[in-house]
């Protein structure tokens, strides 16, 4: 690698191109099997420009592709994608399928290990599509798409039209076919990655046994192939060896002639060389003292200025501080800010709860009551008709008093049902998921979103919808949490209907509806309303925390946000908002389930 260098220098001081793109792609090739990624990047790059320099297309993409492979080295995959692509738009345009295979299948690999198998799958396919290219090539890309379905999700298998439990056949029969190549043709990279990742297929498929057979495989391949590596390695070295012990000694000995011949020279030269001497020495003794005053000025000088600099980065240094400490503040404001908007929104649903629950509980209340007051007035008449001795009154009356009791004691227990469930759901979340009725859930905090709307508005009625699946299971869940993301969404709906009865003319009818659905493994929950609708131009900007469309002082911006970060991130689910304006808009939220 010395000599290299050497041509490399050689090379940079004539404008002739003694080396060509191949040339230095094999180098910066070599220093990256040595883990020099630095300085193989920097060949790569050289390459580069002597490649677009002559036209080669076909060492342009090579160059691309080394580079892409010292940011794969290095994990950044971002700049890898950037280096991929634009080896791809060079093939493209030349036809080279060979390229264009190998470069999807390293961008598939890529997305692979970054777990993104969606795109992973994609690029793997394009790369499988590429059937002109070389057999061994495809047999790679065949290798890694067996990899793929090993891990897939079922959106890919959706789009692999395979049923679960089908992908990992799928994948075995993929990495077996890429076995099959590299053992016909020796390859041994692609049979030591085919037998490594046939032993994690069997894994998933719980098939232990040919697990460990195909990693045992795979150990003694690779201990095998490194051996050999080896075995060339020790041989290369002993050879370098050999030759740098000739060439040293030939450098010995014609150092010993070039040593006797200067030894005759320094004699013939050495008196001359003494009289030069003494008249070199004088000149520079004089010469050195005029040196050392001139020098001791600048040092002086350079002194003051190193000064002057060191004075100048302390002031700088204390106004970063400051600026940081500031920040730093300023940062911590904006936290405890966010933190009060949050609790506001916390306790703007809380009021809005308890306004419900008021509404709620008052009909059973006012049922006790009136009971009640009709009871006491029958005792008086069950005393009067005792003392007349009307045996059969007395009897009606006690009859009448029993069914008052009765509707008491069904009232009082639905006011204690009411409290006792709203209890039980405004505790304090301890962020345990448990199993959980969605369709009973739902529908009481509807209730309580509409209830408590009436307590703030006496003249608003609104339709009220529900469309519950029966069969749908109960769904490990945090039921606070939900409950408060149902709440935002009622409490949004109501809003809405109520500003466009504004709005509307009589026969407008405001109508909030709740749909359960049960997918293949989604719980979906459809809220719909007929009122205002929301603008295409914010639907992107609803979920956003701080974004409100009601008028200052009505909201915080924070109710869809906070649902937002509850469905999506607490419980791995989704939002979806479909919306016509001036028709109404509806909220669909998807829950993964877990049957109980």
């Amino acid at each position: 690698m010395d000599y290299f260098d050497k041509a490399l220098k050689l090379q940079a001081a004539t404008p002739h191109n003694y080396l060509s793109t191949y040339d230095l792609i094999v180098v910066a090739n070599f220093y990256f099997r040595l883990h020099n990624i630095k300085k193989a990047r920097t060949i790569f790059l050289k390459a580069a420009k002597m490649a677009e320099q002559t036209g080669d297309e076909g060492g342009i993409v090579d160059v691309y592709i080394g580079l892409a492979h010292c940011a794969d080295v290095e994990h950044d995959y971002s700049r890898a994608m950037v280096y991929y692509n634009k080896a791809i738009q060079v093939a493209q345009k030349a036809n080279n399928y060979n390229s264009l295979c190998a470069t999807e299948n390293e961008i598939s690999w890529d997305y692979f290990v970054m777990k993104d198998y969606d795109k992973a799958w994609l690029h793997s396919k394009r790369a499988t599509s590429y059937v002109k290219a070389d057999s061994s090539i495809l047999a790679y890309a065949l290798s890694t798409l067996g990899s793929i379905y090993r891990e897939a999700p079922n959106s890919v298998m959706e789009k692999a039209g395979l049923k679960p439990g089908q992908q990992y056949e799928k994948s075995l029969a993929l990495l077996s076919e890429g076995l099959n190549y590299g053992e016909a043709h020796r390859d041994f990279d692609l049979v030591n990655e085919s037998w490594r990742e046939l032993s994690l297929t069997y894994e998933k498929m719980n098939r232990y046994a040919d697990a460990f057979k195909a990693y045992k495989t795979y150990i003694t391949q690779r201990d095998s192939t490194d051996s050999l590596k080896n075995e060339k390695a020790i041989l290369l070295k002993e050879a370098q060896l050999n030759y740098s012990h000739k060439e040293d000694s030939l450098k010995y000995n014609q150092n010993i002639t070039n040593a006797q011949l200067k030894q005759k020279k320094q004699q013939s030269y050495f008196f001359i060389g003494g009289i030069a001497a003494l008249l070199v020495l004088s000149l520079f003794i004089a010469l050195n003292y005029n040196n050392q005053r001139k020098s001791n000025k600048l040092l002086a000088a350079a002194n003051d200025q190193v000064t002057n600099a060191n004075h100048e980065l302390s002031e700088q240094r204390e106004e970063i501080t400051a600026q940081r400490d500031q920040l730093e503040h300023t940062l911590a404001n904006l936290k405890t800010a966010q933190q009060q908007l949050i609790q506001t929104e916390k306790m703007a649903s809380l009021g809005e709860l308890t306004a419900g629950i008021a509404h709620e509980i008052q009909n059973p209340l006012n049922f006790v009551n009136n009971f009640s007051e009709v009871s006491i007035e029958l005792l008086d008449e069950l005393k009067e008709e005792a003392r007349a001795g009307h045996h059969e009154d007395v009897i009606a009356i006690a009859t009448d008093l029993t069914q008052n009791l009765e509707k008491i004691n069904h009232h009082g227990k639905r006011a204690d049902g009411i409290v006792k469930g709203m209890l039980e759901h405004s505790r304090p979340s301890t962020g345990q998921k448990e199993p959980t009725d969605l369709n009973k859930l739902a529908d009481e905090y509807l209730r309580l979103a509409y209830h408590g709307l009436r307590a703030k508005d006496k003249s608003f009625n609104a339709e009220l919808i529900t469309h519950f699946e029966q069969s749908l299971p109960r769904v490990n869940i945090i039921p606070q949490n939900i409950g408060r993301v149902l709440l935002n969404l009622f409490n949004n709906a109501f809003y809405a209907t109520q500003q466009k009865r504004k709005i509307a003319n009589e026969d407008y009818k405001p109508t909030v509806e709740i749909t359960t659905l049960l997918s293949v493994d989604n719980i979906v929950i459809h809220v719909k309303d007929n009122g205002i609708g929301i603008p295409d131009t914010i639907k992107d900007k609803i979920l956003q925390p701080f974004f409100t469309t009601k008028p200052a002082g009505e909201g915080t911006g924070l109710g869809l946000s906070l649902s937002y970060d509850i469905v999506v991130k607490g419980h791995g689910g989704n939002i979806a908002i479909n919306s016509t304006i001036t028709e109404g808009a509806e909220f669909i939220v998807q829950i993964p389930y877990f049957v109980t």
